[in-house]
């Protein structure tokens, strides 16, 4: 059992501004993957990623980043779960998300005390829940020694579609275990590097769940992304108090001329004070529809299916019908996705380039099937 106290001072930040491209068509920007259900699932991954936070956090303490296009639908989906929303005007990936997140936390907490940011994707599933919140508590208990946090998981395959951390000394100290200081990054390996990680052993899946405490974390970008912290800090301390801060014309322009850069690489990558927190919980970051045959479950041939459907002699594919009838007939390892007007056949191998779709549709013109 965890202990509800180690979160008194914790806030969850869920990023949820992504576009899913890898996921057309039922990945739109109008609707991107983490607002719409997938494989079997009753809710979209935003309310799945909000209910696993309900034992820990309350509403009152959530703040979702979001694209200011999708602010609308994400309202609607998550305001019973959540009170605090910012809208990006543009993307500019992780480190600038999570940089105005914490000045928001700041500014809401009115304090520069020890609040705890605990840092979620909204497109992930996460199926071990008791192991889930073990691994955050153990997290919390690691950054409250001034560590910036992540939480690795063991692979269980050589996964190519995964970042990797590899550990480091143990950190050595009461009622912490399995917590390690960061010895290295690397980027998403060829699969003959991945099978020697796991071979080898020491090698974690990089989850992208970060836990710190808030002043450490803008701390870090005060000094590792100077220019980002100051356009933030003078926005916060000249126009935040006013009504609809993040809708002002010097917000926009000032987010536009952000850099465009992943915490990993702005923070994690060149700070001295790196811990990650291990688990064996069942994680997966569903980046494209091949996933799916991972995430959910599959049938008697390895089939995923949702929809209605007839199959024939088909083996591991993934089927979305949405509110089409598909029959499929002597198929094998492919993907069939039908939304609305547009319909998806791509091999599993080939599942990574379902983003030139996306980029041929918005080079032409043809906005309606986006």
């Amino acid at each position: 059992m965890i202990n509800i106290k180690n979160f008194e001072k914790a806030w969850a930040v869920i990023l949820a501004g992504g576009n899913g491209t890898r996921f057309w068509p039922k990945s739109l920007q109008r609707r991107p993957k983490q607002l719409a259900i997938l494989g079997t699932n009753k809710k979209t991954m935003l309310e799945m990623t909000l209910d696993r936070l309900d034992s820990i956090i309350p509403k009152e303490r959530r703040i979702i980043v979001t694209n200011e296009a999708q602010m609308e639908l994400t309202k609607k989906i998550a305001a019973k779960s959540c009170l605090h929303f910012i809208p990006e005007p543009v993307g500019r990936n992780t480190a600038a998300a999570l940089a105005i997140a914490a000045l928001e936390i700041k500014y809401l907490t009115h304090s520069d005390n020890d609040t705890v940011m605990l840092s979620f994707h909204a497109d992930h599933i996460i199926k071990d829940s008791d192991l889930f919140l073990k691994s955050l508590e153990e997290s919390v208990r690691v950054a409250e020694e001034n560590y910036l946090t992540l939480i690795g998981v063991k692979p269980k395959t050589p996964d190519t579609g995964f970042g990797y951390i590899k550990a480091g000394s143990k950190i050595n100290k009461e009622n912490i275990y399995e917590s390690y200081e960061v010895h290295h990054f690397f980027e998403k390996p060829k699969k003959e590097v991945a099978e020697a990680y796991l071979k080898e052993g020491g090698y974690f899946w990089n989850s992208g769940l970060f836990v710190w405490k808030n002043n450490v974390f803008l701390s870090e970008i005060e000094n590792k992304l100077s220019d980002t912290f100051i356009k933030l800090s003078h926005f916060y301390e000249k126009n935040r108090s006013q009504k609809n801060p993040f809708s002002q014309k010097n917000f926009i322009e000032l987010y536009k001329n952000l850099e465009n850069i992943s915490v990993d690489h702005a923070i994690f990558e060149k700070s001295k004070k790196i811990a990650m927190t291990t688990t064996n919980m069942n994680w997966m970051d569903v980046g494209s529809w091949d996933a799916l045959a991972k995430a959910f479950p599959r049938d008697d041939n390895g089939n995923v299916t949702s929809g209605n459907h007839f199959l024939f002699e088909t083996k591991n594919c993934v089927i979305d019908a949405g509110d089409k009838f598909v029959a499929t007939i002597g198929l094998e390892d492919l993907i069939v996705v039908t939304v609305d007007n547009s319909v998806l056949v791509c091999h599993k191998d080939k599942a990574q380039e379902v983003k030139r779709v996306v980029e041929f549709l918005k080079e032409n013109g043809k906005t309606e099937f986006l």
